[in-house]
């Protein structure tokens, strides 16, 4: 490739980096930028006359470029940060001849599930370490605040009480129903304090561990400090230094271990089982939980001076039912992220809406994963949706007061939305009510209703 090629914009290589990945970057050999695709632009948060003609380390000062540039040699599953997200970079020389006139890097992050489902089917054959598959898997599920789908007053919320929270290192706890999203939440609190850096977020769920093994599970042991343990182990609160440790389900943690976490958050030291040795806590704590803790406290089930240290700052999480609104933008990501090949009819979308979702997201994905199996490649009628519900193990019929919840919350969220987005597609409507998930007639009609309204 000459200079001139590296150069030129338009072509099938813009194409082919805008769609292959979830982010690509040129840069000559000077380590200046040439190229960034709208994916790299997205994910810095930057405009494209912000980037223009400025060198890799002023944007990215951790970046690789100048290994490949002076070496001329390919980095293969390098691990960046860029605005707290992980991703999984490759560095490729661009050669003209013998000469290396610049540099291409690719990034994963959107993908890496898929990348990480196709490693675990690989034959031993081929050599791929679990080392490999534990990177690609940990940074699949390395969560921003990008990843919390959703613009309605309840998302906005309770994103903006977490951006709060991540600007303190104190504890944090995230209260919600089941598939809500508080593991995501947790990662984007984590991600929001370590943008550049690749830090731990070490997760682990209180109630999928017997008492007897969370201890050892949180703290670690020494060799020997009961029957079993053959070797030192290395406790999650030290896997997590300088990070943050998730603890997932807090409610159903035994009493005694309470009490002994209790003591660690307030003295900010720990010892393993077994040890002599007081090792400092340097991990950030971010509980979370379905349960109502303050009741667990009343019924004596929950320390209550635990419960004051671990809600420093206390986070509820809204169930979907209370952002119904943000159902067209979850459907459009879900069917993007799961690859999913079928559309819906209006009023698919309408019952979708309308129902109460007692399993939140969860729920909503795994009936999508159904419909994409029945039926991909064609369009889902609202009566095909509904007796997908209603196979759902969680499913409660719709309450006529949760249906004008729904509709209400929709509709104020598509007037908001509505001329916002329009500008931005230059008074497109068609685009504009795919976006929405709805119609065009609807769009009009929406439209029609608002005051001093141009078409």
């Amino acid at each position: 490739m000459t200079e001139q090629q590296m150069r030129t914009r338009g072509g099938v290589m813009d194409e082919l980096l805008e769609k292959a990945f979830d982010a690509a970057v040129i840069v000559d050999r000077e380590g200046r930028f040439v190229y960034n695709t709208k994916g790299s632009l997205a994910l810095r948060r930057m405009a494209p006359e912000e980037i223009a003609g400025k060198y890799y380390w002023e944007v990215n000062p951790d970046a690789k470029f100048h290994t490949t540039l002076e070496s001329g040699r390919s980095q293969l599953g390098v691990v960046d940060v860029v605005e707290g997200r992980k991703c999984l970079v490759n560095i490729f020389p661009i050669c003209c001849g013998s000469q290396v006139i610049g540099a291409l890097s690719t990034v994963l992050f959107k993908n890496l599930t898929n990348l990480k489902q196709i490693i675990a089917k690989l034959p031993d054959a081929y050599g791929v370490e679990v080392d490999n598959y534990n990177t690609v898997s940990r940074l699949a599920t390395s969560y921003t605040f990008a990843d919390y789908i959703g613009e309605s007053p309840a998302a906005r919320d309770v994103v903006q009480q977490c951006r709060l929270a991540a600007q303190s290192m104190r504890s944090v706890l995230l209260i919600g129903e089941t598939g809500t999203g508080k593991e995501i939440l947790a990662n984007a609190i984590h991600a929001e304090v370590n943008r550049r850096v690749w830090t731990h977020c070490i997760k682990i769920n209180c109630s999928a561990i017997p008492d007897n093994l969370l201890e050892s599970e949180l703290f670690g042991h020494e060799k020997g400090a009961f029957t079993g343990a053959q070797t030192t182990k290395i406790g999650k609160f030290e896997l997590a230094s300088n990070g943050s440790i998730l603890l997932d389900e807090i409610g159903e943690m035994d009493l005694r271990l309470q009490s002994k976490l209790l003591r660690v958050l307030e003295e900010k030291e720990f010892e393993r089982i077994g040890g002599t040795r007081l090792v400092p806590l340097k991990a950030r704590l971010i509980s979370s939980t379905n349960a109502n803790l303050r009741q667990l406290c009343r019924e004596g089930k929950f320390r209550s001076d635990l419960y004051y240290r671990l809600a420093a700052f206390e986070i509820h999480v809204p169930p979907l039912r209370s952002r119904a609104a943000d159902i067209p933008l979850l459907v459009e990501n879900l069917k993007q992220r799961d690859q999913l090949a079928f559309t819906l009819e209006e009023n698919a979308m309408n019952v979708l809406t309308k129902y109460r979702w007692p399993g939140n997201v969860r729920e909503l994905r795994n009936i999508f994963s159904r419909l994409d199996i029945k039926y991909r490649g064609q369009q889902v009628s609202g009566s095909a949706v509904q007796w997908e519900l209603e196979q759902s193990i969680d499913y409660e019929p719709p309450t006529a007061q949760t249906q004008q919840t729904a509709m209400a919350g929709l509709q104020a969220a598509a007037y908001a939305r509505m001329d916002a987005l329009l500008e931005r597609n230059g008074h497109n409507v068609a685009k504009t009510a795919r976006e929405l998930g709805v119609s065009r007639a609807t769009v009009y009609n929406w439209l029609k209703k608002q005051k001093n309204c141009k078409v």
